[in-house]
C-alpha cells in the first residue's frame, strides 16, 4: 500500500532536507575493538591469577581476542545507530512543481527542490 501525506504548500512555514547522512559504524567498531581488547586482557590476566598454568601475558592475550571481537560487534552496532545527519533549510520559494504525461492515466505531478 502506498501511504501519502498531503500537505498544502501554503501551510508550510519551513522545509528542511537531509543533505548528508554519515555513518559512524567504523568509528564505533574501532572504539569497541580497543575497549573490548583492554577489558578482555584485564579479565584474562585476572583469571590467570587464580592458579592457571598459563603465563600472565598469554592469559591476557587469550582474553583480549574474544574481548576485541565482541567489542567490534557492539561498537559497530552502536556506531551505526548514531549516524550524523546534516540538514539544510530550503527556501519555500525554491519548491518547483512539474507535470508529466503518465501514459493513459493522465498526468503525474511532481514537486522538486531547486537545489
Amino acid at each position: 500500500q502506498n501511504a501519502r501525506l498531503v500537505v498544502p504548500l501554503a501551510s508550510l512555514k519551513r522545509l528542511e532536507v537531509c543533505r548528508n547522512r554519515k555513518s559512524r559504524t567504523l568509528a564505533g567498531a574501532s572504539l569497541g575493538f580497543l575497549g573490548g581488547a583492554i577489558a578482555g586482557a584485564m579479565i584474562g590476566y585476572a583469571a590467570d591469577e587464580q592458579g592457571n598454568d598459563v603465563a600472565p601475558e598469554h592469559a591476557a592475550l587469550l582474553g583480549a581476542a574474544p574481548g576485541a571481537g565482541l567489542g567490534v560487534l557492539i561498537g559497530a552496532g552502536i556506531g551505526s545507530a548514531m549516524a550524523d545527519e546534516r540538514w539544510q533549510e530550503v527556501p519555500l520559494a525554491e519548491i518547483r512543481m512539474n507535470m508529466t504525461p503518465n501514459g493513459h492515466e493522465g498526468f503525474a505531478v511532481f514537486k522538486s527542490l531547486a537545489h
